[in-house]
């Protein structure tokens, strides 16, 4: 909860903001989430607790994304570190 209360606080933009940022898919339905988040039941309780896709902050949103192959992290995560490393 400290993570999204500092990125609010902080003026970060949401999940679906960064999503564009780093040139993925746009997304209009948690069911657009499908092949970063497979499991749907995550994307039901997402669904839930955010009523509108828009609404995801930017950490629930990457930390629930499925890690890519051999990483740890999800393509949102992967995107925003490779950035910092350049």
């Amino acid at each position: 909860m400290t993570f999204i209360k500092r990125g609010r606080d902080h003026g970060l933009p949401g999940y679906v903001a960064y999503r564009r940022w780093c040139n993925m898919s746009d997304v209009n339905s948690f069911d657009d989430l499908k092949n970063e988040i497979s499991n749907k039941e995550v994307r039901d309780i997402l669904k839930d607790l955010y009523g509108d896709v828009r609404n995801i902050d930017l950490w629930p949103g990457g930390i629930l994304e499925d890690p890519i192959k051999d990483a740890k992290i999800g393509p949102l995560f992967m995107c925003i570190i490779i950035d910092q490393m350049k």
